[in-house]
């Protein structure tokens, strides 16, 4: 009979570590102080190693508003890889597409 394999501990990982962090995708919402900013922060930190503090690891300053994470987006562009990368898939644009690409873009 196979030797009994031990459940492994659960490993967290460090939240500033992961793609989604790295690419500010939740500042807007990881930098809020209001009560959705909290809840989303205590989600995350019951899966994910947290910073102590919640002080953030690219500079984000408290309370960035929509301007910041426009800018954000733009600098970005994620439209124009999502776009490339559709593309290069063979999948031609349509209407919905181009709206997308302007969301993503941070585009007026």
């Amino acid at each position: 009979m196979p030797a009994r394999m031990e459940p492994q501990p659960l490993v967290l990982y460090e939240w500033c570590a992961t793609v989604h962090c790295k690419a500010r995708a939740h500042c807007r919402t990881c930098r809020a102080r209001t009560v959705a900013g909290a809840a989303w922060r205590t989600a995350i930190a019951a899966k994910f190693a947290a910073p102590t503090g919640w002080e953030c690891p690219h500079g984000v300053p408290w309370d960035v508003g929509a301007a910041l994470h426009t800018r954000l987006l733009r600098i970005a562009r994620l439209g124009d890889k999502v776009e490339r990368m559709t593309r290069a898939a063979g999948i031609r644009p349509c209407g919905g597409c181009r709206k997308r690409k302007a969301v993503l873009n941070g585009d007026p």
